[in-house]
């Protein structure tokens, strides 16, 4: 038992700072982003949407997957490290120089000459957070998700800041750029200020070798999870107009401050956990259904409230001119019940050295999406994002029956886990929409109180009359965190 305190310590700190920084982000975003938003118009939102698919591939072929493989690997050494920082920058050098060989034929395509500019400006990020991915690598290896949270915090701050202010003095879109760059330019020096690791004129090709075998499979998985995220931007860009895609831009970064940033922190800390226990059967499934149990318990209720609050909030907040996100939004905020729940499965598979399993399922996922896609076009925005959630529904029913053969559960038993949330999460909504909503029409205000409020009190209530263990191991955990 004296083995297991360090890791289960790590992991509790881990999950606790990792759970601050995100859900700062999520209040600062909210707040700040809010504000940002209502200075700014949907076309504003839309020309940044059509540049998101071009940037995160860019980002993502820069880490290569390395980051993964590093964390994975027991013994990385300074070979590795300096060898992979290397690749790092010269992989960022290529793809901007690239990018900006390619911005007018891009602008070309969507039929708006403004995107040229403004993909050779925002692209200089690619180059800048290509100084610190290894920084960041060796702070998610070693846990130590304090620094991390200090960090995004600092850079979140001053970026919005810059942002707020262009957008108020009428920059428009650019205010949007010089957010997304001044985010990188803070965080990359905090970076290298909280680590002790410089690279070194080393390139190994042996090194390269043996993280690229491990890495390339999480990179096809990302840039595969990538491309079908972004390619709706592109989709919509090219064929809808370029307010809609605005529309459908910001409910997707509602999407990404809540469904993505919750999953995360599942996924950052689950994976070096994960990883560490992969030699020891036993205990990554005690700790996998533990954690699972807990995730489902928590977040079906969460994601529950925010389908609930999102049209209140969206009025209330972002005006009616953003009125057409509500129903994109709370499309989006279904994604909560599959997203994290499949990155936690997946994360055993990859951190038990099954990587190539992972990536068969993401390709079955990314099938279901092309067939989706075609099938749900002729529906508009709502048949696209409708199929997106299928694609995610697919992929976790999947993914959860590769995983429990691995571990050795049967697939019933880790299902069985979801259903009392599931009626949970329906009895919430019913008594909301029934005896709430529609006596509380139009103020909107109190809603937004009232509806997390009253779903609190159900979901706590029923919890105790029916014994949830997940409820109860929550309390000993809460109970044991406060003691230390």
């Amino acid at each position: 038992m004296a083995a297991n305190k360090p890791i289960a310590k790590q992991a509790i700190n881990g999950f606790a700072w990792s759970s601050f920084n995100k859900g700062f982000a999520i209040l600062f975003k909210l707040v700040f982003g809010v504000y940002l938003t209502r200075l700014l118009n949907p076309e504003d939102y839309g020309l940044m949407a059509m540049t998101a698919v071009f940037f995160a591939i860019a980002q993502l072929f820069v880490d290569g997957g390395f980051s993964s493989a590093l964390i994975q690997k027991n013994n990385a050494t300074e070979a590795d490290l300096s060898t992979i920082f290397i690749f790092n920058f010269l992989a960022a050098l290529f793809l901007y120089l690239l990018l900006f060989i390619l911005s007018p034929f891009l602008s070309d395509f969507f039929d708006d000459h403004r995107l040229k500019n403004i993909f050779r400006v925002a692209g200089i990020g690619i180059l800048i957070s290509s100084f610190g991915t290894i920084q960041s690598t060796i702070l998610r290896k070693n846990i130590n998700f304090k620094y991390i949270a200090i960090v995004s915090t600092a850079a979140m701050i001053i970026s919005f800041a810059v942002g707020i202010l262009l957008a108020y003095y009428g920059f428009g879109v650019w205010a949007l750029v010089a957010h997304l760059l001044a985010e990188k330019i803070v965080r990359v020096p905090f970076l290298w200020f909280l680590t002790n690791w410089r690279p070194k004129i080393i390139f190994n090709m042996t090194s390269f070798k043996t993280l690229f075998s491990f890495g390339y499979k999480i990179f096809l998985q990302n840039a595969l999870n990538s491309v079908f995220k972004n390619i709706y931007f592109v989709i919509i860009g090219k064929y809808f107009s370029i307010i809609e895609t605005g529309f459908y831009y910001r409910a997707s970064s509602f999407h990404e401050i809540f469904v993505q940033n919750i999953t995360n922190v599942i996924t950052q800390v689950t994976f070096p956990l994960y990883s560490t226990l992969n030699n020891d059967l036993d205990r990554l499934k005690e700790k996998y259904l533990l954690g699972l149990q807990l995730a489902i318990y928590i977040l079906f209720f969460t994601f529950t409230i925010l389908i609930l609050v999102s049209e209140p909030f969206v009025l209330f907040f972002l005006g009616e001119k953003w009125s057409q996100t509500i129903p994109f939004m709370v499309l989006f905020f279904f994604n909560g019940y599959f997203l994290p729940f499949y990155m936690m499965s997946n994360n055993v598979l990859n951190a038990t050295g099954y990587s190539g399993i992972a990536l068969k399922i993401d390709v079955i996922k990314r099938v279901i999406t092309i067939i989706s896609i075609i099938a749900g076009f002729s529906f508009g925005v709502y048949g696209l994002i409708i199929g997106y959630l299928a694609s995610s529904f697919t992929s976790l029913i999947v993914s959860h029956y590769y995983s429990n053969k691995v571990l050795g559960f049967e697939t019933k038993q880790v299902l069985l886990k979801y259903i009392p949330s599931i009626l949970v999460s329906l009895t919430i909504m019913g008594i909301t929409k029934l005896f709430l909503i529609s006596y509380l029409d139009g103020v909107y205000l109190t809603q937004l109180f009232i509806i997390p409020l009253v779903g609190f009190l159900i979901f706590i209530l029923i919890g105790f009359i029916l014994k949830f263990r997940a409820q109860k191991e929550l309390i000993m955990l809460m109970k044991a965190y406060l003691k230390r």
